[in-house]
């Protein structure tokens, strides 16, 4: 079951409203969690390592968007949109496992 909130993969956490016919729903931490709770709580805001995470991938985005000659992202073929996607997915966790070691997860 994915998270409610952000999509990740649920993690052993859940919710369920008190009322009639309320579906489970998963939540992939308490951080998540705490917004399921609130219904709808304020958007968190981004860590050290997520906010470097997003200038490493910023950069990756750019060096795609440059090779395939292209900047209105309104222009991109349903497959480039879809790379630029996973560019920018690749490059931000990749940056987040070499911001922190084993004993220091960011999340």
């Amino acid at each position: 079951m994915s998270c409610a909130i952000c999509g990740r993969a649920g993690r052993g956490f859940g919710f369920t409203a008190r009322r009639e016919g309320a579906a489970r729903q998963a939540a992939c931490s308490m951080r998540c969690l705490d917004i399921l709770n609130a219904r709808g709580g304020a958007v968190y805001d981004l860590n050290h390592f997520e906010k470097q995470a997003i200038e490493a991938a910023s950069e990756k985005a750019g060096t795609y968007l440059e090779e395939i000659g292209k900047t209105d992202l309104a222009t991109l073929t349903r497959e480039e949109w879809r790379q630029l996607l996973s560019t920018v997915f690749v490059a931000a966790t990749a940056q987040i496992q070499r911001l922190t070691d084993e004993d220091a997860v960011p999340f």
